[in-house]
């Protein structure tokens, strides 16, 4: 199996390429096997009896219409059908399912991330192996297996496609459109609130009149998120060579991994990081205070870009000092200052109404780097001349 699910559930008649150099696609599941994976993974977390879901009922809608009034899948692939009824595809689509039961229909229109698999002679005679002995053979991977290695690539370049596409503006808390990161999840069929809240989100969506700007539409409305995927794919794909290759690859890693750590100190410096990455150079200590520089650097760099990157709108007072606490904030918890750190949590406001929490300052640092990684895709040039000076 090579690949994974996304939070996207939407018929598409063709596969859709992240990039041709790391052999990514977007897809619906093509074949009997694929198919049957997911829909088994759908029946065991929808079908399961109640007393498995605990307290956690609430995250499942039922298959079949049971009341007029409620929910169901069915309904909402109803709803689907009507809404998209002038979509040519989507119409052959409907056609050629409709006798399907409720859970094949909906496993043939889940959008699914490919990776690539290796073209080597001796990787594919361990392939034709899996499917002769079992898909349980994947655990039996080592880590630098490529067949891993490009599973991982996907992971972290889909953090990254994430960052770019997302329209929560300053409320985006890092998460991405891939529901599992390992690659036997699916052949492991259980109780899954991912999966049951991607289902519900694409059955609250059947029932809108129209799509429109609703966040977080970026994480679940294919048909809105489509043509911007494919726009900041082919950015990307032009600078996947030698370094700079290397350089977006590693902040792909570093997204995924401040993303799915609970530590707020470390999210922070983990996304600092990147920033730092992209736009400051170490200075010279015979001449500079290295830290005093690297600050200055951040503030103005970013500044600056976030700066034009906003028709010059922003307020570059407040934009400056926001950047400073940012900063600030990551050089106490890097040099230990965990007192300085708790003054300044303490500090933030706890009237209602004007509630403010050390998670805005993360969710404040992701929001600059989309602005500066739309900026490096767009002109790596100009970005580099400013981490050089």
């Amino acid at each position: 199996m090579n690949f994974f699910l996304t939070t996207y559930i939407f018929p598409i008649q063709h596969e859709i390429i992240l990039s041709n150099k790391l052999n990514f696609k977007l897809d619906n599941p093509r074949t009997k096997d694929e198919i049957n994976i997911i829909k088994e993974n759908l029946k065991v977390s929808l079908d399961s009896p109640d007393k498995m879901y605990k307290h956690n009922k609430y995250m499942r809608i039922p298959i079949n219409n049971i009341d007029e009034n409620m929910l169901s899948i069915e309904k909402a692939l109803q709803k689907f059908y009507k809404k998209y009824k002038d979509n040519n595809y989507i119409h052959d689509f409907y056609l050629l399912n409709n006798d399907c039961d409720i859970l094949e229909q909906l496993a043939k229109m889940w959008i699914i991330a490919r990776f690539s698999e290796s073209k080597n002679q001796k990787l594919k005679e361990e392939h034709e192996t899996i499917i002769k002995i079992g898909h349980k053979y994947l655990k039996m991977l080592d880590d630098n297996h490529p067949k891993i290695q490009n599973s991982d690539n996907l992971i972290n370049f889909s953090y990254l496609l994430s960052v770019l596409i997302n329209n929560e503006k300053d409320e985006y808390c890092g998460t991405g459109f891939i529901l599992h990161s390992d690659i036997n999840r699916l052949l492991e069929p259980m109780l899954d609130l991912h999966l049951n809240s991607t289902v519900m989100m694409f059955s609250i969506q059947a029932y809108r009149e129209c799509s429109g700007n609703r966040q977080p539409e970026w994480e679940t409305n294919f048909e809105y998120i489509k043509d911007i995927i494919i726009n900041n794919s082919k950015k990307i794909e032009k600078l996947l060579s030698g370094d700079i290759k290397e350089k977006l690859l590693y902040i792909s890693n570093l997204l995924k991994e401040a993303s799915n750590t609970s530590d707020e100190k470390l999210k922070l410096m983990s996304y600092v990081s990147i920033l730092e990455l992209l736009l400051t150079h170490n200075p010279d200590e015979h001449k500079y205070n290295v830290e005093n520089s690297i600050a200055k650097q951040f503030q103005t760099k970013i500044a600056i870009l976030v700066y034009l990157h906003l028709d010059r709108k922003e307020d570059l007072k407040q934009l400056k000092n926001k950047l400073k606490i940012i900063y600030n904030q990551r050089s106490n918890i890097a040099h230990g200052n965990f007192k300085k750190y708790k003054n300044y949590v303490d500090s933030l406001s706890k009237k209602e109404g004007t509630e403010e929490y050390f998670t805005d300052l993360i969710t404040d640092t992701i929001y600059f780097i989309r602005i500066i990684l739309s900026e490096y895709i767009e002109d790596v040039d100009f970005v580099d001349f400013l981490k050089e000076n």
